[in-house]
Protein backbone atom coordinates (compact mmCIF):
# COMPACT_ATOMS: atom_id res chain seq x y z
CA UNK A 1 0.00 0.00 0.00
CA UNK A 2 1.38 3.42 -1.00
CA UNK A 3 0.47 5.12 2.28
CA UNK A 4 2.56 2.60 4.24
CA UNK A 5 5.71 2.95 2.13
CA UNK A 6 8.85 4.30 3.83
CA UNK A 7 9.10 8.07 3.82
CA UNK A 8 12.00 10.20 2.62
CA UNK A 9 15.28 10.65 4.47
CA UNK A 10 15.26 14.06 6.19
CA UNK A 11 17.05 15.47 9.20
CA UNK A 12 17.77 18.81 10.89
CA UNK A 13 20.14 19.91 13.62
CA UNK A 14 18.89 22.49 16.09
CA UNK A 15 20.58 24.26 18.96
CA UNK A 16 24.18 24.68 20.02
CA UNK A 17 26.48 21.88 18.75
CA UNK A 18 28.58 22.31 21.92
CA UNK A 19 25.60 21.71 24.24
CA UNK A 20 26.17 19.08 26.94
CA UNK A 21 22.75 17.45 26.47
CA UNK A 22 21.61 15.87 23.20
CA UNK A 23 18.16 14.86 22.03
CA UNK A 24 17.08 12.76 19.07
CA UNK A 25 13.52 13.15 17.80
CA UNK A 26 12.44 10.49 15.30
CA UNK A 27 9.29 10.73 13.19
CA UNK A 28 7.85 8.77 10.27
CA UNK A 29 6.88 11.13 7.42
CA UNK A 30 3.24 10.98 6.41
CA UNK A 31 2.49 11.05 2.66
CA UNK A 32 -0.74 13.03 3.18
CA UNK A 33 -0.08 15.46 6.04
CA UNK A 34 3.18 16.59 7.56
CA UNK A 35 1.84 16.99 11.09
CA UNK A 36 4.43 14.59 12.60
CA UNK A 37 7.24 16.63 11.05
CA UNK A 38 5.75 19.91 12.27
CA UNK A 39 5.25 18.60 15.82
CA UNK A 40 8.76 17.10 15.90
CA UNK A 41 10.45 20.26 14.63
CA UNK A 42 8.48 22.48 17.02
CA UNK A 43 9.29 20.27 20.01
CA UNK A 44 12.92 20.11 18.88
CA UNK A 45 13.11 23.89 18.69
CA UNK A 46 11.70 24.17 22.21
CA UNK A 47 14.38 21.77 23.48
CA UNK A 48 17.08 23.69 21.59
CA UNK A 49 15.81 26.98 23.05
CA UNK A 50 16.37 25.40 26.46
CA UNK A 51 20.00 24.48 25.89
CA UNK A 52 19.99 21.10 24.15
CA UNK A 53 21.51 20.05 20.85
CA UNK A 54 18.69 18.40 18.94
CA UNK A 55 18.54 16.20 15.88
CA UNK A 56 15.13 15.82 14.27
CA UNK A 57 15.17 12.94 11.80
CA UNK A 58 12.87 10.74 9.80
CA UNK A 59 13.05 6.99 10.43
CA UNK A 60 14.98 6.46 7.20
CA UNK A 61 17.51 9.21 8.08
CA UNK A 62 18.25 7.72 11.51
CA UNK A 63 19.58 4.56 9.91
CA UNK A 64 22.12 6.64 7.97
CA UNK A 65 23.32 8.74 10.91
CA UNK A 66 26.56 8.03 12.75
CA UNK A 67 26.10 6.75 16.29
CA UNK A 68 26.32 9.34 19.04
CA UNK A 69 25.51 9.59 22.71
CA UNK A 70 21.92 10.68 23.23
CA UNK A 71 20.41 11.86 26.53
CA UNK A 72 16.79 12.03 25.36
CA UNK A 73 14.98 10.01 22.70
CA UNK A 74 11.57 11.17 21.45
CA UNK A 75 9.46 9.15 19.02
CA UNK A 76 6.58 10.83 17.21
CA UNK A 77 3.97 8.53 15.69
CA UNK A 78 0.64 9.57 14.27
CA UNK A 79 -2.57 8.09 15.60
CA UNK A 80 -5.03 9.68 13.21
CA UNK A 81 -4.99 7.03 10.47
Amino acid sequence: MWAESPGPSRSWKLGNPAAKKRALIVYDPDPFYNLDEQVSRSFGQALADNGMQVTVASVRAVGKSPEQLIDLYVFCANTYN
